[in-house]
Formats: C-alpha cells, sequence, structure tokens
C-alpha cells in the first residue's frame, strides 16, 4: 500500500538516481493507513541509502522485506541500494519486483520502480538494457504524462556504452 510518507524521500532517492531532477511524475497516491514496521525500515533503508552507506541501505532493505515480503517500496529500496552498490543486475530485478508488487492502482510507484529498472542500466552504459526500459517506462506513462514519456525517450537516446571492464 502506498503511503504519503514516502513522497519527499522517494522525491530525493528518484533524483539522485536519474542523476537530474525529474519534475514531470505521476501523482502518488494519498493513503491514511500508519506506517508498519517494513514502512519504518524502508524509509530508514532509502535516507541511509541518500546519506551514502549502500551496504547498510541494502540490510535495512532486505529486513523490510523479511518484515513484509509484500511491501513494494522495500524491494525498492533494495533497488536503488543495489544500483548504488553498482550491482544493476541485482538492482533490475529488485525493481522489477517492486513493480510487480504495487497494485494496479498504484501507478507512480509502477512508474518510477520502471524508471529505477531502466536507470539501473543507464548509469552503467548498458545502453542495450536500458533503451527498452524507457521506452516501456515512456509508454506506461505517456497518457497521463507525455513531459515523463519525453524525459525517458531522451534519457534513452542519451545513454554512452561504457567499456566492458573485467
Amino acid at each position: 500500500m502506498a503511503r504519503t510518507i514516502w513522497i519527499p524521500v522517494l522525491a530525493g532517492a528518484l533524483t539522485l538516481i536519474a542523476g537530474s531532477r525529474v519534475n514531470a511524475q505521476l501523482a502518488p497516491l494519498q493513503q491514511s493507513a500508519a506506517p508498519s514496521a517494513a514502512d519504518g525500515l524502508t524509509s530508514q533503508s532509502i535516507q541511509t541509502e541518500l546519506a551514502g552507506d549502500h551496504t547498510k541501505a541494502l540490510q535495512l532493505a532486505d529486513d523490510a522485506i523479511k518484515s513484509d515480503g509484500n511491501n513494494p517500496w522495500a524491494r525498492y529500496a533494495k533497488g536503488d541500494a543495489l544500483g548504488s552498490s553498482q550491482r544493476p543486475d541485482d538492482a533490475a530485478s529488485a525493481y522489477r519486483e517492486a513493480e510487480q508488487h504495487f497494485t494496479a492502482a498504484e501507478m507512480w510507484g509502477k512508474s518510477i520502480a520502471m524508471w529505477g529498472e531502466a536507470n539501473a542500466f543507464f548509469q552503467v552504459g548498458r545502453c542495450q538494457d536500458s533503451s527498452p526500459l524507457y521506452e516501456r517506462y515512456a509508454s506506461f506513462v505517456e497518457k497521463v504524462d507525455p513531459p515523463a514519456a519525453a524525459l525517458a525517450r531522451k534519457f534513452e537516446k542519451s545513454c554512452v556504452t561504457h567499456p566492458a571492464t573485467h
């Protein structure tokens, strides 16, 4: 269930992930449910990630998932920590899982999970992987948020392949 407590933290995380402010976003759902233990751990994970402690952020996200295996934000936080740890495949997997755990009504959550998955590959120059994911995101949001779709397509075109390191 999406909760209003995530909005400021996730907006900061999305800014950090994307490398630039993303102003065109679907609006998050407004919920009034009290935060759960998993919500608290997820919030701590994201705050810890923003502070630069990727290992601790990953541990907190994993603890949140153990506390509530259906919490999509915990999986999102895990993707964020893994992406910052230069583990793009694992990050993309966590973002995909987050997307699958959002309900159909949680379009904003689904959309930022899609963006996170694409961005995990973009950040390491894996354009062949990020390009179709940005297009998938753009197709998902274009009817309700054309500027966000345009931004995704701009990122898709601006990707620069990094040489492989061994």
